[in-house]
């Protein structure tokens, strides 16, 4: 899946990459076989999407947020759990940071309906 987004990144496609984006962040929670952490996830999901979407209208934000599933990769596969959770704790901050400005009522990006991101 990962690699798969790359190429959509690489190839400048926001919405296939949020797509999919989405349903990685959805596997990662399903794996954990807690329905009430899965419907909270869906919850919550279904109202960052668009937050998440924009946060990578910037291509080094993007770009960012790439390097960063790359580090989380690395870390997943060594096993290394402290680096996993500093990635993931920067991640998060980071992502906040990719958005700010929905919050700060800065000028608003031109982009695709919260509905254009869901896979139905």
């Amino acid at each position: 899946m990962h690699l798969t987004m790359v190429k959509h990144f690489n190839a400048g496609e926001r919405l296939e990459y949020s797509k999919l984006n989405q349903a990685i962040h959805s596997a990662i929670v399903a794996a954990a076989g807690n329905d009430v952490l899965m419907a909270t996830h869906e919850m919550l999901q279904a109202r960052v999407k668009r937050a998440r979407f924009e946060g990578h209208g910037e291509k080094r934000r993007w770009a960012e947020a790439v390097g960063e599933h790359e580090e989380m990769i690395v870390a997943l596969n060594s096993r290394n759990a402290s680096a996993l959770a500093e990635v993931l704790g920067r991640h998060m901050s980071l992502a906040f940071e990719r958005v700010r400005y929905l919050f700060d009522g800065q000028q608003k990006r031109q982009s695709h309906s919260p509905a254009q991101l869901d896979d139905r």
